[in-house]
C-alpha cells in the first residue's frame, strides 16, 4: 500500500499497528486457535502448543480474496458512488435556489421598470390633456364670448 493510499485511510485503521506491543517486532505469523497475529517471540513465548500457525501473508491474502471483502469492497463502491450522486445533487440544489433568486430579482428589477414608465408615460399623457383642456376650453370659451358680443350688436 502506498503512503498516499495510506494517507486516505480512516484513523482508526490507521492506529492498527503492524508490530507487537509486548516484543516490539513484527508480526509474521497468524495463530488460528487464538484468532490473532504474532510475532516469532510470541510463538516461542506463548503459543508454543498451538498447531495453527499459518504465515500472515497467506492469511491477508485469503481474506483479500475472500468472497466478503470482495462483496464488502463492491458495497464501499457503491456507496462512495451514492454519496458522490448525493453530494452532486444538493451542490444542484444550490445552483437552482441562487438561480431563481437571481431570475425573481430580474423579474421584480423590470416589474419596477415597466412600472416606473408607464407611470411616466401617464404623467405625460395627462399632463398633455390638461394641457390641449385647457387650451381647446379656453378657446371655446372665446368664442362664446365673440358670440355673445355679435349677438347684442
Amino acid at each position: 500500500m502506498s503512503a498516499e493510499d495510506y494517507q486516505k485511510l480512516p484513523t482508526f485503521m490507521q492506529e492498527i499497528s503492524s508490530q507487537c506491543r509486548d516484543h516490539k517486532k513484527k508480526y509474521e505469523l497468524y495463530c488460528s486457535f487464538h484468532a490473532c497475529p504474532c510475532c516469532v517471540q510470541c510463538v516461542t513465548d506463548k503459543h508454543k502448543k498451538c498447531q495453527e500457525m499459518k504465515p500472515l501473508s497467506d492469511i491477508l491474502q485469503q481474506v483479500k480474496s475472500s468472497a466478503s471483502v470482495q462483496l464488502f469492497e463492491k458495497d464501499l463502491k457503491n456507496v462512495k458512488k451514492t454519496w458522490l450522486s448525493h453530494k452532486t445533487y444538493k451542490t444542484r440544489i444550490s445552483t437552482i435556489n441562487t438561480q431563481k433568486t437571481k431570475a425573481v430579482e430580474e423579474i421584480q428589477y423590470m416589474r419596477k421598470s415597466i412600472n416606473d414608465y408607464l407611470n411616466k408615460l401617464e404623467q405625460d399623457i395627462l399632463t398633455d390633456l390638461e394641457s390641449k383642456h385647457s387650451k381647446l376650453k379656453s378657446n371655446m370659451a372665446s368664442l362664446v364670448q365673440q358670440m355673445e358680443q355679435q349677438a347684442i350688436r
